[in-house]
């Protein structure tokens, strides 16, 4: 696997629709510029979730499986209106479920 972080420019890619990626690092908050995205799957991925997440309102599959994300899940993933699969199993995420996640309607 690549390691490193995924650089900031990955933000002007505004028409990708499918991120899958097997890299160490983080995820920069530039991910949140892709406004186009439906799935975003990474791997071995550490840090924080990044709260921009919430700004990917077309995605439809958000898959946070076998990552060593720390912290909590941002409340900002209940914006993700067009959500219609969370996966969150096999991660170091910690805390409670947000709320907000309970207001996604599909």
């Amino acid at each position: 696997s690549l390691s490193g972080s995924i650089p900031s420019e990955i933000g002007l890619l505004s028409k990708l629709k499918y991120l899958e990626a097997v890299f160490s690092g983080t995820l920069p908050t530039e991910i949140g510029l892709l406004s186009n995205l439906e799935y975003l799957n990474p791997w071995s991925f550490n840090g924080t979730l990044p709260t921009e997440i919430g700004k990917l309102t077309n995605l439809l599959d958000l898959n946070l499986r076998h990552n060593a994300f720390s912290g909590t899940i941002p409340s900002d993933v209940g914006l993700l209106t067009s959500l219609t699969q969370l996966e969150l199993g096999s991660s170091s995420l910690s805390g409670s479920i947000p709320t907000e996640i309970g207001l996604l309607s599909k």
